[in-house]
């Protein structure tokens, strides 16, 4: 129904991803443990919506 509103919505969010992503692997660099930890966090929380 909005295509225009929907492809630009897209690529804000593929913006806001790709830059979420890099400054993300900046602060796995920096510190491995914790990222490894809130990715299990993330991945808990998960698995428990899929339930």
């Amino acid at each position: 129904m909005w295509p225009k509103k929907t492809s630009v919505c897209g690529l804000v969010i593929e913006i806001v991803m790709v830059l979420g992503l890099r400054e993300y692997f900046r602060r796995i660099n920096k510190r491995p443990i914790k990222v490894v930890e809130s990715w299990k966090g993330l991945l808990d929380e998960e698995s428990k919506m899929g339930n």
